[in-house]
């Protein structure tokens, strides 16, 4: 009579191979089981024993830094992966909230004019709350800096001026609209003085 292979449960393996069940579990649990035996997967000895008998972990995957977030990878300070998820949340919030905020605003009737001075309003404010959050959370980098330099121009949505103009029934004139947000982001500024660069504003498409 042959012999049969034993089935090899995740308590069995961890056992054998002398590793935590949590890592047993990982590591085979891209291998198809044997069978199932009492509703719990078990697999053939063969089967698992190359992904077991290694003791270091498997190395991860590096996944390339998206456009926008390279300053992540310059910040020493961000070594708790806590303050790196914090971070990058905030700036793909930034990178964002303005562009939405300006579709939202001609969406619910505003004017075009309004949607421009949202976009700047939206960005700088969110950008404001992230670091409030960040020192009051006390997390990284802004415990450091409360102003880390950490958003690139070149990664802000770009509003698409002459579609949001379409829906509204205007022309584009981002000159007229650059002038109402200024007046009504500052209003005390001084009329002929020099504007302050928007984050977002006329990154977007004016043709």
């Amino acid at each position: 009579m042959g012999m049969t292979k034993k089935h090899w449960s995740i308590n069995a393996l961890a056992t054998e191979f002398g590793l935590d069940r949590r890592t047993v579990a990982l590591r085979v649990g891209e291998i198809t089981p044997a069978a199932k035996e009492n509703g719990h997967p078990v697999w053939y000895l063969a089967d698992v024993a190359p992904v077991l008998a290694d003791k270091e972990p498997p190395k991860a995957r590096k996944i390339p830094m998206p456009p926008g977030f390279h300053a992540l990878e310059a910040m020493h300070s961000l070594r708790h992966p806590v303050d790196k998820a914090a971070c990058l949340m905030a700036m793909a919030m930034v990178y964002r909230v303005g562009c939405l905020a300006a579709a939202l605003a001609v969406g619910c009737g505003a004017s075009c004019r309004v949607a421009y001075a949202l976009n700047s309003a939206m960005t700088i404010g969110l950008m404001q709350a992230a670091t409030d959050i960040g020192l009051q959370a006390g997390l990284e980098p802004w415990v450091s800096n409360s102003d880390p330099q950490i958003y690139e121009m070149d990664a802000f949505d770009q509003v698409d001026w002459p579609a949001l103009a379409g829906m509204a029934g205007e022309v584009v004139d981002l000159d007229a609209w650059e002038s109402y947000s200024r007046h009504q982001l500052n209003p005390g500024e001084d009329e002929d003085a020099e504007p302050a660069p928007s984050p977002c504003n006329r990154k977007g498409k004016s043709k």
